[in-house]
């Protein structure tokens, strides 16, 4: 559309913490998460119609953080609840199965809406070995002492957009401090927080619509 602000979709967002430099530099944002939105596989042509709404159906970027509770290594002890059958709500098999789909559904984003480039963030775990169709497009890791926020939680980046982030590493005075977060569902909320240094990091990167991010590949794998 002419004369309209770049569009992104940021997906699996709760706090909007990813896209918020984004939105602080005018860019339309588009956000869905399921504590507010639902789930996305089930109203995935909802979102459809709202990019073709605000956009004609495409996007300049797009960014994803899909559900860790199912991939995380930190987690390794529940993998074989997560993975048992019975485990979630039908149409599903197991919690796993589900996480896994909402996994997938990126990539139908990524055919469909043709964005600039894309990311996709989880930390260390087994998503990769649960969903394969990553393996090509690992781009980088970071912890968030690497970006100005004072821990370490090592997390993995897929996609196709610009690795050189700037950095502004800090000792991580406060460790691993996600391990010290309290059980429930509030820790999960937690975890999923995107920090503020790398999402800063991230769009300085990733803003310049002048530089071509993607290299093409993505509609070939997905298409194939």
């Amino acid at each position: 559309m002419l004369n309209q602000p770049p569009f992104l979709l940021s997906v699996y967002d709760y706090t909007g913490n990813w896209a918020r430099p984004y939105i602080d530099a005018g860019w339309r944002v588009l956000l869905w998460d399921q504590h507010f939105e639902g789930s996305i596989l089930e109203g995935f042509g909802r979102l459809v119609s709202l990019v073709e709404e605000e956009n004609e159906g495409r996007v300049d970027g797009l960014l994803a953080a899909p559900p860790c509770t199912a991939f995380a290594a930190s987690g390794a002890r529940w993998w074989q609840y997560k993975d048992s059958p019975g485990s979630a709500e039908p149409p599903w098999e197991s919690f796993t199965e589900q996480m896994v789909g909402l996994t997938l559904i990126v990539w139908e984003m990524v055919v469909r809406f043709r964005p600039r480039f894309w990311a996709l963030e989880n930390p260390v775990g087994r998503i990769e070995k649960l969903c394969p169709e990553l393996k090509p497009f690992r781009r980088m890791s970071f912890n968030p002492c690497d970006y100005g926020d004072p821990y370490i939680k090592k997390t993995i980046l897929w996609g196709d957009f610009n690795p050189n982030l700037p950095r502004n590493p800090v000792r991580p005075v406060e460790g691993s401090k996600m391990h010290r977060l309290p059980a429930g569902r509030r820790r999960s909320e937690l975890r999923s927080v995107t920090p503020s240094g790398f999402a800063r990091a991230f769009y300085k990167a990733n803003h310049d619509l002048s530089i071509n991010f993607a290299s093409g590949r993505q509609l070939e794998l997905f298409a194939s």
